[in-house]
């Protein structure tokens, strides 16, 4: 299995809201163009894993993407895989509400109900990217270290030059 099959497939195996989050961040990081920022949720999942499937890539190319998106992942992911990566979105949250509270007319109280849902939220979701985290790191011990990415790149190098 390829790196990129890899990441398309652990991906797709994690919940809707977990792939559009993923999806956002990585095209936000991995695309040059502000084209595909304008799309949703569904078309940036769509043009992330497109970027990931291209056909007939050199496995050189394909090691580079596969890099690429390791580090967009965990540049903008590491934060959720601990309780201290999460503090400062919920004293964010709990900032908006207290601010809304003295002020009913401030900017925050606009926010104050999406806040206070998310810090209500915010146990189920600290959990389930620990969750993600957990499966992150297995995929990338099996098939994205620089090991693994190597000697996956030489087996693809071997399959092409005649005589190997």
């Amino acid at each position: 299995m390829s790196p990129l099959e890899a990441i398309v497939g652990w991906l797709e195996k994690q919940d809707s809201e977990i792939q559009s989050e993923v999806a956002g961040c990585a095209a936000y990081l991995l695309f040059e163009t502000d084209g595909v920022l304008a799309l949703g949720g569904p078309e940036q999942l769509q043009a992330v894993k497109q970027w990931l499937s291209e056909p007939h890539l050199p496995s050189y190319r394909a090691v580079g993407r596969a890099v690429r998106f390791r580090a967009c992942f965990e540049y903008f992911a590491e934060g959720r895989f601990t309780d201290s990566g999460w503090k400062l979105s919920e004293e964010l949250f709990r900032e908006t509400i207290a601010e809304a509270t003295r002020d009913p007319n401030s900017e925050a109280a606009r926010f104050a109900l999406n806040a206070q849902r998310m810090l209500n939220n915010l146990p189920a979701r600290k959990e389930k990217w620990r969750q993600v985290g957990h499966s992150w790191r297995e995929l990338v011990e099996a098939h994205l270290t620089n090991e693994a990415l190597s000697d996956w790149n030489a087996a693809e190098t071997a399959k092409r030059v005649p005589g190997s």
